[in-house]
């Protein structure tokens, strides 16, 4: 046996109840610790003679705590490369939109001179493109109102209201 005499006599106590397995492994304490221990009879012994093998539960599991110590020190580096990519994308795309919700407000409060840049992804620059040219077709409604609104449209002489406003201005 590899065990020492009290680990042995140990087992030893622990036999009779362990010869009855047929074939499979069972977990036993021996010393305050788990042991897997198979009892395996001999043929031709006549149900006297045994062979047991044993080891440490401990022994067995070493090698799935390498893998397991692997998998988390993976897990940790994965996580650390992971946190700033992801900021990194957070805010490649964050930057972007809001220079587009600038742009809006920019147009909802009425400056329509000032085109949207981007130097960004195809649909932010499609976005951007779409608000420039929003912006440009406003601006030229409301030069069209304001046409309407203060010239006669068959003569296209400015009417009363404007003289009123210049004359106020004046």
């Amino acid at each position: 046996s590899t065990l020492t005499g009290g680990l042995r006599a140990a087992l030893v106590e622990q036999l009779p109840g362990l010869s009855t397995s047929n074939g499979t492994a069972a977990r036993v304490m021996l010393g305050g610790t788990q042991h897997v221990v198979l009892v395996e009879p001999v043929e031709g012994a006549g149900g006297r003679l045994y062979v047991v093998l044993q080891t440490s539960l401990a022994e067995i599991l070493r090698p799935m705590d390498d893998l397991r110590t692997a998998i988390l020190a993976i897990t940790v580096l994965a996580v650390l490369l992971a946190v700033p990519l992801a900021l990194m994308l957070a805010r490649s795309a964050s930057r972007p939109l809001d220079q587009l919700v600038e742009a809006a407000q920019r147009i909802e409060g009425g400056d329509y001179a000032t085109p949207v840049q981007l130097d960004s992804t195809a649909e932010f620059t499609s976005l951007a493109t779409t608000l420039n040219s929003m912006q440009a077709r406003i601006s030229e409604r409301e030069q069209q109102i304001r046409h309407r609104a203060l010239h006669n449209e068959v003569t296209g002489l400015p009417n009363l209201a404007l003289f009123r406003e210049q004359l106020e201005a004046a």
